[in-house]
């Protein structure tokens, strides 16, 4: 259990200045020039990115190539936006079903995590990958201030990559916004946050 708070997505330390967005936070517009605005140093990107598998249902073959794509060059967008090397590391394995509409729609016979976590250098280039499974992947990299810029930032309805805006608009805030009545009114995960913070304040 988890108490609801804002981390910060920038964190200075010794090797530089990191730039750090999970997940989703990654897919929207405004994330590539709020980390230059930071003048980041690295970017790192942990994902729990589900794609699909096979052409099922809902799913098409052009769907299945086009989100193994979108995963795959999600990290050289954001070196080559920004000039600096990003990390993206990516959950392996089963899918394990959600809550919510949008957890509805997600078949697990269809989807898994997608893994295809990299290094990606400064220049845009991928020094070290996986593939689904998992493993390790370590790269030398460069950081070097004089490489960091800003490149024009690909916009599609506010989001880096296109998509289908049922979801995005309608059903994606419904989600959410469940998402967070449950998590105020759920005691359960009161309690356990409250004893977590007992503790941890012993």
């Amino acid at each position: 259990m988890f108490l609801r708070g804002r981390g910060a997505h920038i964190v200075d330390t010794s090797l530089g200045r990191l730039g750090i967005a999970i997940c989703a936070d990654n897919q929207f517009v405004h994330m590539p020039s709020f980390f230059h605005a930071h003048a980041v140093d690295l970017v790192l990107m942990p994902h729990a990115w589900p794609i699909p598998r096979v052409a099922r249902g809902i799913v098409k073959a052009h769907d299945v190539r086009e989100q193994l794509e979108h995963v795959r060059s999600l990290p050289v967008l954001y070196a080559t936006l920004l000039g600096v090397p990003v990390v993206f590391a990516n959950l392996t394995g089963p899918f394990a079903p959600v809550p919510g509409v949008l957890g509805r729609l997600i078949d697990p016979t269809v989807f898994a995590m997608g893994g295809q976590s990299r290094v990606v250098d400064s220049d845009g280039i991928v020094r070290a990958s996986l593939d689904s499974g998992e493993g390790v992947a370590t790269a030398d990299v460069v950081l070097d201030p004089a490489l960091k810029r800003l490149g024009k930032i690909p916009d599609k309805h506010g989001w880096l990559f296109p998509g289908s805006r049922v979801a995005r608009e309608l059903l994606m805030p419904i989600d959410i916004a469940w998402g967070r009545l449950s998590y105020t009114l759920s005691r359960s995960r009161a309690h356990t946050a409250r004893e977590l913070v007992h503790n941890v304040a012993k």
